[in-house]
């Protein structure tokens, strides 16, 4: 049921299936009539007239028991290479490679295998060969496909819980979703390449133009590797026309062609190289009059376009901790009393969206003799966040001054989110916020990387994330989305230097 078939669709179907035909024997003496209405619904009926001839196999040729041998199973009706490898692994615990989509997902990136899916599934093989467990071949089976299915999914993997991510080659390129790959249509093949965008001090981008002849003749380019409609390019930075710069891979674009299309790893640097014979500078804000092909426009302005700002330690000082210096004068008393009652995990659940009556009420049943402190808490918020950090705010103010398109992402109470923007009135500029008490979701959470991508409609290659904890750095990374570690603004300004932002 599940070939083809999601598990939400197949699991009523299963239940009432299993609940009428409860064996092989009962399957076996059914009437396939029956077996297809009970099917109806989940399409793809062969698979419900094989599995009535798979039944009446065993009866007639095992005696009503699933034989427990990898080339019987693969005889039976229905039951192919896949299905055949998964009974021998979880029901008879032989040591079978059981590859379903899930598998393929996670050992393509896993070990970053470049070739296409179609032609790449014997070496796939033989890697679940190697790496299964031999005392526990079914455990492995089901832990692998799960994975596939729950956290290495086909679009915005969760790569920070993942167990297998210290040692993911794909994640380490920067590009998970990019596996597996999948072999380009027969008749517009696929090309591969690199484009360089080169950005001196002042903003400007080195061009150059093609050659006299072939495609995209005399058209103007940042440099690029030697692709064409019959080879590929270089797509590493070992390819890049400068040597000895920091290159930082900030996303791809496709371009498709009349006979093949084309995907441009985009490689982003800053640098005062000197331009060579055939190349020029050329002023971030001509760009657009240069003579670009279309493949060449969005490769030259592939770099970050989103800034998202977390607030708490990067905009505005928070510090729990300050009125309780007054409300606990007693050092040793005050410190037990942040880490016994009023302590971080509890103060986190406001900012997923418990309310500030509950929170004081479970607290004070807990520690009634601290009912006065738990209480003060909330009533001294203000006191915990004394001053916005002049040097950031700077920073933020000089973006949206030349256009940047700025977000807020913050772990905050949705009812002290509101009195910080009536403290701090630059915290309702940008365009627009996600406030986790609002939304039930904090970080480090991926899904609140989603909804924050989904509600201002980002691009996760073009996205720059600030924060000051490298827990949720390193989610927004995993997500997909550039990030840096907030520790001060100078460290800020050099950093949005490298990603092509020079806020002055």
């Amino acid at each position: 049921m599940l070939q083809q078939t999601t598990v939400a669709a197949v699991r009523s179907y299963f239940y009432a299936f299993t609940a009428r035909w409860p064996t092989i024997a009962a399957l076996a003496a059914a009437d396939e009539e029956d077996i297809l209405k009970a099917w109806a619904g989940l399409g793809y009926y062969s698979r419900a007239r094989n599995l009535k001839k798979c039944a009446d196999a065993i009866m007639a040729d095992h005696g009503g028991a699933f034989p427990a041998d990898l080339d019987a199973l693969r005889a039976l009706p229905g039951i192919g290479d896949y299905t055949s490898a998964a009974i021998a692994a979880i029901a008879f615990d032989l040591p079978a490679a059981v590859v379903d989509g899930n598998v393929e997902r996670v050992v393509t990136r896993l070990k970053a295998i470049d070739t296409p899916l179609t032609k790449a599934k014997p070496a796939i093989k033989a890697e679940v060969a190697a790496m299964l467990d031999p005392e526990r071949p079914g455990d492995f089976a089901q832990a692998t496909m799960d994975l596939g299915a729950t956290i290495c999914t086909p679009k915005r993997p969760a790569c920070l819980p993942c167990p297998l991510r210290s040692e993911c080659a794909a994640l380490d390129q920067g590009d998970p979703e990019r596996f597996p790959v999948k072999a380009p249509k027969k008749d517009k093949p696929l090309r591969v390449g690199a484009a360089f965008v080169l950005v001196r001090d002042d903003g400007a981008v080195l061009l150059e133009k093609r050659a006299g002849t072939g495609l995209l003749a005399g058209m103007t380019q940042v440099p690029t590797t030697g692709w064409n409609a019959r080879h590929d390019g270089e797509t590493g930075s070992d390819a890049a026309p400068v040597a000895g710069t920091e290159w930082r891979r900030c996303g791809q674009v496709r371009h498709v062609f009349t006979h093949f299309a084309l995907d441009l790893t985009v490689w982003h640097a800053l640098s005062n190289h000197r331009a060579s014979d055939g190349q020029w500078w050329s002023p971030a804000s001509e760009l657009a009059g240069e003579a670009l092909p279309t493949v060449m426009g969005p490769a030259a302005m592939h770099t970050i376009r989103h800034i998202v700002f977390d607030i708490g330690k990067v905009l505005i000082h928070y510090d729990p901790g300050l009125p309780f210096k007054r409300i606990i004068p007693d050092d040793e008393k005050r410190r037990w009393f942040l880490a016994n009652v009023c302590t971080p995990a509890w103060n986190i659940e406001q900012d997923r969206g418990r309310s500030w009556a509950d929170a004081e009420a479970e607290l004070i049943a807990a520690h009634p003799d601290w009912a006065r402190e738990i209480r003060a808490f909330r009533q001294n918020w203000r006191e915990m966040v004394p001053h916005a950090y002049d040097g950031s705010v700077a920073i933020l103010v000089e973006l949206i001054e030349v256009g940047t398109d700025i977000t807020f992402l913050t772990n905050f109470a949705a009812d002290t989110f509101a009195e910080a923007q009536t403290l701090y009135p630059f915290l309702k500029s940008g365009r627009g916020v996600t406030v986790s008490g609002r939304v039930q979701l904090i970080k480090p959470d991926p899904a609140i990387y989603a909804l924050h991508t989904d509600t201002f409609d980002l691009d996760p290659a073009a996205t720059l994330f600030i924060d000051d904890s490298e827990q949720n750095v390193e989610a927004a990374r995993a997500f997909g989305w550039h990030a840096v570690h907030f520790t001060s603004a100078e460290a800020l300004r050099e950093d949005l230097q490298r990603f092509g932002f020079r806020p002055d």
